[in-house]
């Protein structure tokens, strides 16, 4: 790591970006605390997986009324499976959804919908997303950095949180 003589530019760089890439890794840190991160981020990548598989696994949809699906093209409406009252049953799935919400002349409707859809597994994931945030915040705090926000920009683009939250409010 402190040799640099003789690095042809790109070499430099690319030693640069695998020590950095190394440090983000726990490489720095003595190795009880290294393992404790490498528990953490495969507790975190099982609790990710699960929120992901809770989402998937919800399998409601909206009784939509045909005054519900005004505006929608009718090969749309004729793949939707008829409910016994009449009326079509609207996935949760983005098949479903996403031309709805593009669509549907019922705000009312829509607003069903993406509320279904941004309820999915409330109270299994909030439960999981708390343990998230708290397990990325333990990450975040013995890989040095001020929050995980800070860890993930550090890559990005953008470079900080702060430079987000500076884009955001200009674009506002």
């Amino acid at each position: 790591a402190a040799r640099t003589e003789g690095l042809t530019p790109g070499a430099a760089r690319l030693r640069e970006k695998t020590l950095a890439d190394f440090r983000r890794n726990g490489l720095d840190l003595p190795p009880l605390e290294r393992a404790r991160l490498s528990l953490w981020r495969k507790q975190l990548l099982d609790m990710e997986f699960a929120f992901g598989k809770n989402l998937n696994e919800v399998r409601g949809f909206l009784a939509a009324a045909p005054a519900d699906l005004d505006g929608l093209p009718e090969e749309f409406v004729d793949r939707l499976t008829a409910l016994p009252d009449g009326r079509r049953k609207v996935t949760l799935d983005y098949p479903d959804a996403l031309p709805f919400m593009a669509n549907a002349r019922s705000a009312d409707a829509r607003r069903r919908l993406y509320a279904m859809t941004n309820s999915r597994a409330v109270p299994e994931n909030v439960a999981l997303l708390d343990e998230i945030l708290a397990l990325r915040r333990r990450v975040a705090k013995a890989l040095g950095y001020r929050s995980y926000a800070h860890f993930i920009h550090e890559e990005r683009m953008a470079g900080s949180p702060e430079a987000v939250a500076g884009f955001l409010s200009r674009l506002y």
